[in-house]
């Protein structure tokens, strides 16, 4: 679900945004698009009825499950 993804967007390198040589404008562009697709999904649940409380907490809840993944650099500790 894109909620995920939108609530742990952000522009500081090694985050969720790739920071793979990607110009700083095309990231930028990157988060406008996923808070603009996100915005739409949210109002949409909104107007189907979907509590916003839940929503918000479902929306964190994801955000804590993406950030304990592993990223790149920790993934030597895993091993």
């Amino acid at each position: 679900m894109i909620a995920a993804e939108v609530s742990m967007v952000d522009d500081r390198s090694g985050g969720p945004v790739p920071d793979d040589g990607l110009p700083a404008e095309t990231r930028q562009r990157m988060i406008e698009l996923l808070a603009a697709e996100f915005g739409t999904a949210w109002q949409t649940a909104v107007a189907s009825g979907a509590d916003p409380d839940d929503l918000a907490e479902y929306v964190d809840d994801r955000r804590r499950t993406v950030e304990s993944i592993p990223q790149p650099d920790d993934l030597d500790d895993c091993r």
